[in-house]
């Protein structure tokens, strides 16, 4: 082999080895988890974490009818919060839930404004800025606004806790949620939204003293851990895993589910093919200690499931014809 024909041998070996290197960098985590801009911001009075991808979703058919189409009303509400335009500056949003009394708190991760790291580009007419110990935040009234940290990392919430989130950055004592932070680390990196909480009451609100949902509020309290995750990729493929204390716990929630299952099927007139294919795709599962749900609906269903989920989709919205 000559020298011209060696060299341009080993230039073609590592092309190739860059390209599979580059590839390898591309693919797509094991694992979920809270972006690490992000992580150190939780509080560690965050009871529960859920987390939607964005930047996963946009190639999706839940992205064009739902986010494109604006029927989120979270979504909505952070953009109208932060000036942040979830479709062209968000990749992630972080909820920490902490506690009923509490409003939560968003943390996004994202690509502000046209260079990496600033603040977008806004209306100034509609927001005015706070200054806390150095720190800006945004707010358009309503004591509600955002507050810019390191570089694409950001916090929605009420002015007092995001001014809280600043307090206590220098504080020995406050450290992130760890258990929480592993706990996400349990789930699927393809999923496009993920929810977990080391106790299964930090996600549910009040609960009523009679009736069913009484009984729901008993069995939360029981749980020791709930994950959920849910892919959109093309409908909607979820599974719910619930940990109880004990058997006797887990087989009550299985059983609530299932009957809760039934008395619906019971209750849905002869005409809703649609609502009674949408059950046909809830499945519980008992495994001694831990209840496990899956659900998997197609996308012509999604309209269905999403409007079963109070506040999630906006009622006077129209749906776009997914392309």
């Amino acid at each position: 082999m000559n020298r011209r024909t060696f060299i341009s041998s080993a230039a073609g070996i590592s092309s190739a080895a860059g390209l599979a290197t580059l590839a390898a960098c591309k693919r797509e985590a094991r694992f979920a988890r809270v972006d690490a801009a992000l992580a150190p911001l939780i509080p560690s009075s965050a009871l529960a974490l859920a987390g939607f991808r964005l930047d996963k979703l946009r190639d999706t058919p839940f992205y064009r009818r739902y986010v494109e189409g604006k029927q989120i009303p979270m979504i909505e509400e952070i953009q109208a919060q932060t000036g942040l335009d979830p479709r062209k500056d968000i990749w992630e949003i972080v909820l920490a839930y902490r506690g009923q009394e509490k409003a939560p708190l968003a943390f996004i991760r994202g690509k502000f404004g046209g260079e990496f790291g600033r603040e977008p580009n806004f209306d100034r007419t509609k927001f005015r800025t706070l200054n806390h110990k150095g720190y800006y935040i945004l707010t358009p009234g309503e004591g509600a606004g955002v507050l810019f940290m390191n570089t694409g990392a950001a916090v929605a919430g009420r002015i007092e806790d995001l001014m809280q989130v600043i307090d206590v950055r220098d504080d020995s004592k406050e450290h992130p949620p760890q258990g929480l932070l592993e706990l996400v680390k349990t789930l699927p990196g393809s999923a496009h939204f993920w929810m977990a909480a080391e106790q299964g009451a930090a996600l549910l609100p009040a609960m009523p003293s009679e009736g069913n949902f009484a009984n729901l509020g008993r069995m939360a309290q029981a749980t020791r851990e709930v994950t959920m995750y849910a892919e959109l990729k093309d409908g909607m493929r979820a599974r719910l895993k619930a940990v109880y204390a004990d058997p006797r716990s887990a087989k009550m929630a299985h059983d609530f589910v299932k009957g809760m299952i039934g008395l619906a099927r019971l209750r849905t007139p002869d005409g809703e093919a649609d609502l009674l294919k949408l059950f046909d795709g809830v499945r519980p599962l008992l495994k001694e200690t831990t209840l496990e749900i899956e659900v998997v609906q197609p996308f012509e269903l999604m309209d269905r499931v999403i409007s079963l989920a109070p506040g999630l989709r906006r009622p006077d919205s129209s749906t776009p014809r997914p392309r």
